[in-house]
């Protein structure tokens, strides 16, 4: 087993001996049937010299070890109210008995021939050799196993010489077997050293995924705290800026000599924009926080588009630009109408500004069973590694100075979260120098539209008194 798999297959272990009860665990049902193969050769070979009742019984007796330990060990890990140690002690007493059972085949040895004994011989170095695996090196179930096996062994080939056996080989080979076995306590000794190795860095690991997962989780819940605070106190923070501007306009009202005056306007332009700022971030939080609610209507977003034409005519006159809206006269969707707005305004808003000479369009047409208004502009166009990044806050093309003029940023950071709530498809096609597209793919309304929400065109407020 590969501690990738032990990685897989003990998510949680409580210590190391836990994680030995594991391994032990998912051997148990791997070793029975090569251990059981390995049997079946060695009593087909004592078939030849002992009848049924010796070889059958010791094979028997080797099945009813295995069932054992297939029955037991397996549910050692989840008997958590038998102490680890106790628990440690079956395995080692399971291994013994295990060994015990493995060691008498030697009893064989009396009437084998030399090729028995030593198939019989490799048979049972391959099992330590196993063992050195199947128990994860835990020394004191390794040796449990081990020493009986090695030792019956040893001592066999001491004992039972035959005319066919000269005397170095009936000591060479237990001088071999016990070099061999040493060897293999040494590889079971490092291969416990690297499985608690193993064990202490996923421990370790798992106590820094720990840290920072709360730590991660404790920057979520004040990220949360603050988008709550700022979408909640939308009106408070608001007010002041309210308040300033109404005092610098009514300042200006007053007598005021031409450097005075002058300052004013600064103030007004510096509230102007901070108001601006104060907007945006307002409407980030409070879309961060879900407090803006979605009503959903059908509407003809043609007459929206209109109104947004009448809107910015003005806008795009003084800039030398032509701005229309072309396309089908008439397109009913089913969403928010107000959402859709903001999210247009912004779109507009932002090829107007960027677009010095040429025009911006409004197109609306027909794809399917969606509505597509494209949003086409004449401007500077947008570089292909950086439209990805004009939907994040903050990002602005060509104002690395952050001019405040040209505002913070967040208007395509608004249109992505309107879209993402509203469940509308909005893609960006520019190529540098020669202008942008942002389309929207709105669905089709196909229902009755006597329920249709009439969009009230802009007209003059003039002689109209506000307050």
């Amino acid at each position: 087993m590969t501690f990738t798999e032990m990685d897989k297959e003990t998510t949680s272990p409580g210590t190391i001996e836990d994680e030995y009860l594991e391994v032990l665990a998912t051997q148990a049902s791997r070793v029975p049937l090569p251990v059981f193969l390995i049997s079946i050769v060695s009593a087909s070979m004592a078939s030849s010299h002992y009848p049924l009742t010796v070889w059958g019984v010791w094979l028997a007796i080797v099945c009813a070890v295995l069932a054992l330990r297939w029955w037991v060990l397996p549910r050692l890990p989840q008997k958590k109210h038998v102490s680890i140690n106790r628990r440690i002690l079956i395995c080692i007493l399971l291994s013994l008995l295990n060994g015990l059972v493995h060691a008498s085949s030697v009893a064989f040895f009396a009437d084998f021939t030399i090729t028995e004994k030593n198939i019989l011989t490799l048979l049972l170095i391959g099992l330590i050799t196993g063992s050195v695996a199947t128990t994860a090196g835990h020394m004191k179930i390794f040796l449990a196993f081990t020493i009986p096996v090695l030792g019956a062994l040893i001592v066999a080939w001491i004992t039972f010489r035959t005319t066919e056996t000269n005397n170095w080989i009936a000591f060479g080979i237990p001088a071999i077997l016990l070099v061999g076995g040493l060897l293999l306590t040494g590889l079971a000794k490092e291969y416990s050293r690297f499985f608690r190795e193993s064990f202490n860095i996923r421990a370790e690991q798992k106590d820094l995924n720990s840290r920072l997962q709360q730590a991660l989780n404790e920057a979520i819940d004040a990220n949360k705290a603050k988008t709550r605070f700022f979408a909640s106190a939308s009106h408070d923070l608001r007010q002041p800026i309210h308040a300033l501007s109404l005092f610098s306009a009514s300042l200006s009202m007053r007598n005021l000599d031409g450097d005075t005056r002058e300052i004013v306007s600064h103030m007004d332009t510096a509230i102007d924009n901070l108001a601006t700022q104060m907007n945006a971030l307002l409407d980030v939080s409070k879309l961060d926080a879900g407090l803006i609610p979605v009503n959903n209507l059908p509407f003809d977003v043609r007459k929206l588009l209109d109104n947004l034409e009448i809107e910015f005519q003005q806008q795009a006159v003084e800039k030398g630009l032509t701005l229309q809206v072309t396309g089908e006269a008439s397109a009913f969707v089913l969403s928010d109408q107000e959402l859709i707005d903001r999210i247009l305004r912004n779109l507009v808003a932002n090829a107007i500004r960027y677009t010095e000479n040429g025009r911006v369009e409004i197109i609306l047409a027909a794809s399917g069973d969606n509505w597509l208004i494209r949003v086409e502009d004449t401007g500077c166009g947008i570089a292909a590694g950086k439209q990805k990044l004009v939907f994040e806050e903050f990002y602005q093309v060509d104002n690395p100075h952050r001019n405040i003029k040209q505002g913070l940023g967040l208007g395509l950071s608004i249109v992505k979260r309107l879209t993402e709530m509203l469940d509308i498809k909005i893609s960006l096609q520019s190529v540098e120098g020669s202008g942008t597209s942002f389309c929207l793919e709105i669905p089709r309304y196909a229902g009755v539209l006597s329920g249709a929400r009439p969009v009230a065109l802009a007209g003059s407020i003039e002689g109209v008194k506000v307050l």
